[in-house]
């Protein structure tokens, strides 16, 4: 991936209805957004968004986090995030994917690969 951004759908887990997003970043990122078409999201939790103390929420189809405080997520590379969802479809795809640098900038972002989930 030559992008800013970086990602990767991973370690699904179909007894706990979780996937992991992973994010190689080479920028410092400031929040992100996505979309999760056709599977039910309930809740996301853990990895880089709250270790830097994220203000995350979510529809049934939308991710949405940044920082209260205007931290930025350095860069490297680890989980961004844990999904929860229900009502699983066969396959889980991320779009409609903004990543935010510092002063809001557009980040560069690749659509990572769709996951299968049976």
């Amino acid at each position: 991936c030559d992008m800013e951004v970086c990602l990767q759908l991973r370690n699904h887990d179909a007894s706990s209805q979780t996937f992991e997003i992973y994010m190689l970043n080479s920028v410092p990122v400031a929040g992100f957004q996505c979309d999760f078409p056709g599977i039910s999201i309930t809740s996301s939790d853990g990895g880089l968004l709250k270790e830097n103390g994220y203000q995350t929420s979510n529809s049934a189809a939308r991710i949405l986090s940044f920082s209260m405080q205007a931290k930025l997520i350095s860069t490297g590379e680890g989980v961004l995030t844990t999904v929860y969802y229900s009502d699983p479809t066969m396959v889980a795809c991320m779009t409609e994917i903004i990543f935010a640098g510092i002063g809001g900038a557009q980040l560069s972002s690749n659509a990572p690969e769709c996951m299968m989930l049976n």
